[in-house]
């Protein structure tokens, strides 16, 4: 599906110090002005988006020697740009990996984010500045419920469209966990939640996803119905 989005934060042109305009064709490798951060934050991006429409091969970055738990998340949500152009719906899936010997606040990292296979509603979206982090208490629930989940720990930025539009970055606020269930974890029992929503605790002003760069308003993403615990089990 076609979308036009008027999302004034564009990778393809960025205002610079003095009212200067700094602007790069992301469609060749010729730039009309040179600039080293335009490099970098350029360089940045094509190492970290993940195409969501590549769920079905979703990799875990696992730490050597460090058993975990792996555990996979689906369900409809909803993303409205910042500029409120456009709602997206998508089937999403996560892929969440938390630390078995950090009780009993557990740390959390979403190693990869995407469409479930087979759903096109959101192929047109990218994600990255993976992984994003969060705290998980014992008992079960995000830190601190309703807690926030921070997606911009490598970039400002996390995801974008396929017109190079940022839709989304920044932290996640709203989210919470259903009830949750034990799982063994080398030599801890994690209470892992069954289910987790994210709703927007802000009513719309400014939202819950932000702040993004370029834009006064944050952008908006919920659950339409939880995402719910698919599958967990224990990684090295």
């Amino acid at each position: 599906m076609k979308r036009t989005l008027n999302v004034s934060a564009r990778l393809s042109g960025r205002t610079g110090g003095r009212g200067q305009t700094q602007r790069y064709c992301l469609h060749s490798k010729k730039r009309t002005k040179r600039n080293n951060e335009g490099d970098i934050l350029m360089n940045i991006l094509k190492k970290s988006l993940l195409v969501l429409a590549g769920a079905a091969t979703l990799a875990i970055a696992g730490t050597a020697n460090a058993a975990a738990l792996k555990c996979v998340y689906e369900g409809p949500t909803s993303l409205t740009t910042p500029d409120r152009s456009n709602t997206i719906g998508c089937d999403f899936t996560v892929v969440v990996k938390i630390g078995c010997d950090g009780a009993p606040d557990y740390s959390f990292e979403i190693v990869s984010a995407g469409a479930v296979p087979g759903d096109a509603s959101c192929s047109a979206l990218f994600t990255g500045g993976l992984p994003w982090t969060g705290n998980l208490f014992g008992a079960g629930g995000i830190s601190p419920g309703p807690g926030t989940i921070n997606t911009a720990n490598q970039i400002p930025f996390s995801v974008v469209d396929a017109a190079f539009s940022i839709d989304g970055g920044g932290v996640v606020s709203g989210v919470s966990s259903g009830v949750t269930t034990p799982y063994a974890c080398d030599t801890a029992t994690v209470q892992i939640p069954t289910s987790v929503t994210v709703a927007d605790p802000t009513g719309g002003s400014p939202g819950n996803f932000g702040p993004v760069p370029g834009q006064t308003n944050y952008a908006i993403f919920t659950t339409t119905s939880p995402l719910d615990l698919v599958s967990c089990a224990v990684v090295q």
